[in-house]
Parts: C-alpha cells; sequence; structure tokens
C-alpha cells in the first residue's frame, strides 16, 4: 500500500518527531538546536490555520535561528540570561 502525505501532513510528522526529541533531552544545547528545527514548521503550520492569538517570529542574528513568541517583548531562548532582549521580529500574525 502506497501511502502519501500532503505538504502539511510531513511537516506535522517532522515537528512532531523533534519536539519528541526536544522534551526528552536534557542537554541546553541540544534543545537549542531541535528548537531551530522546528520553529519555521510550526510558524508555517500556524500560519496556514486559524489563529486568533497574535504571535510572533522572532529571529537571534546571533546564531540566525528563529523561534515563536506570543510577546513583542519576547524572551531570547538561545542565549538565556546574557542576551534575553536580543532579537528581531521579522513576521508576525
Amino acid at each position: 500500500m502506497l501511502l502519501t502525505f500532503s505538504k502539511r501532513e510531513g511537516s506535522l510528522l517532522t515537528i512532531e518527531k523533534n519536539l519528541s526529541e526536544l522534551i526528552n533531552s536534557s542537554s541546553i544545547d541540544n534543545q537549542r538546536t531541535l528548537l531551530a528545527k522546528i520553529s519555521e514548521p510550526i510558524w508555517n503550520y500556524i500560519k496556514s490555520s486559524k489563529n486568533n492569538a497574535p504571535l510572533f517570529y522572532v529571529q537571534c542574528q546571533m546564531t540566525r535561528t528563529f523561534w515563536i513568541d506570543d510577546s513583542k517583548a519576547f524572551k531570547n531562548p538561545f542565549y538565556g540570561k546574557q542576551m534575553s532582549s536580543c532579537g528581531k521580529i521579522t513576521d508576525s500574525i
């Protein structure tokens, strides 16, 4: 039997796999790597869904990675306390 997945379903599988690894990881460096991997597919999924809450797609210029935040007063998850306010909102919904 041949199974085909839409791009959206494939993205959900990627998100699920990386999110599971992120939750089970005890290494902050590995968690940050996995967060960077899932941010774009999650953002694309949210944008294609009906969403009522304001969300922001934020880039850490130092690591060139993205994350999703629900506040314009975001806290950078890639640099912790030393650069918590470093980032740039690149998109919003």
